[in-house]
């Protein structure tokens, strides 16, 4: 399943890149990086790839391949074999995407050999670059704050919006509403535009409901309550908790936004002659 990638300002100044591959290898590279897993491999037949990245085009497997040997050429990608299926390593895949929490690897991981030759070009890279960067703190922050990571394979927000999650129903519940929300696309093949507000809109009360360990607002309506005011029965429910008889509310909220219920020594609107009643009542 193809997943959404970062494109970085620092690709396009990629000299080498530039001036050794063609602009459609330059494009088939950033189609690998939707195809690829979280770990940068993916696979490498040409009729599979050009289906993948290039599903509208009528282009011919031999292009495909010569594109690939161009990426190839200057390490880009690196290929090898699995039982007798061809997959390619991106390289510098780590360097482009960063994923906060990968998803299970579903693809062979590359031999230990490529996996070496593939440190070495990258740290050779670096000492002939050096490590460069314009961006500030704050612009960095920022980017980190906004930039949508994965999660899971299929469950993608924002740092921010994980953040939130985990504040107010702590890591682990976090965690096992992102799984159930993982399974569920996963399996239905069901797409949201924002899977923070996926969580916040039905995860929660399925988690809740499978394991009693996530707290959300209780279903309490319709239920018989007891006016305060005037000792008068009524079904409290959804859309007004007012008493039908003396109109006084049930509920009082607070300033943090939790309600609770209303007596008449905490009401300041109920009237001197109506408390001394009450009072009177509760004497006898």
């Amino acid at each position: 399943m193809a997943r959404t990638r970062m494109i970085k300002p620092e690709f396009w100044d990629d000299e080498k890149m530039a001036t050794r591959c063609s602009r459609d290898s330059r494009l088939l590279f950033i189609g690998l990086w939707n195809q690829s897993d979280d770990y940068g491999v993916v696979k490498g037949h040409p009729d599979w790839i050009k289906n993948q990245v290039f599903p509208y085009e009528n282009i011919s497997k031999t292009k495909i391949k010569k594109w690939l040997n161009e990426l190839e050429a200057i390490m880009s990608i690196i290929p090898f074999e699995h039982h007798g299926e061809k997959f390619y390593l991106i390289r510098t895949f780590s360097d482009h995407q960063k994923i906060n929490r990968p998803s299970q690897a579903r693809k062979p991981k590359p031999p230990n050999d490529i996996l070496n030759d593939s440190r070495k070009a990258h740290e050779a890279s670096v000492s002939a670059h050096g490590v460069l960067t314009d961006e500030t703190e704050t612009e960095t922050e920022t980017e980190t704050e906004t930039e949508t990571e994965t999660y899971r394979e299929f469950v993608r927000m924002k740092k921010s919006e994980y953040k939130k999650l985990i504040e107010k129903y702590g890591r682990d519940a976090t965690e096992k509403m992102i799984d159930i929300l993982d399974n569920y696309k996963g399996s239905k093949g069901k797409t949201y535009k924002s899977d923070y507000r996926a969580i916040l809109s039905w995860v929660v009360e399925k988690a809740e409901l499978a394991k009693g360990e996530i707290k959300s607002p209780q279903k309490e309506f319709p239920k018989q309550v007891t006016c305060k005011f005037c000792d008068t029965e009524y079904l409290l429910g959804h859309s007004s908790d007012h008493c039908p008889k003396c109109y006084e509310s049930f509920y009082t909220t607070r300033a943090d936004g939790t309600r609770s219920e209303r007596y008449p020594q905490a009401s300041p609107e109920i009237s001197v002659d109506k408390l001394t009643e009450k009072m009177s009542v509760s004497g006898d």
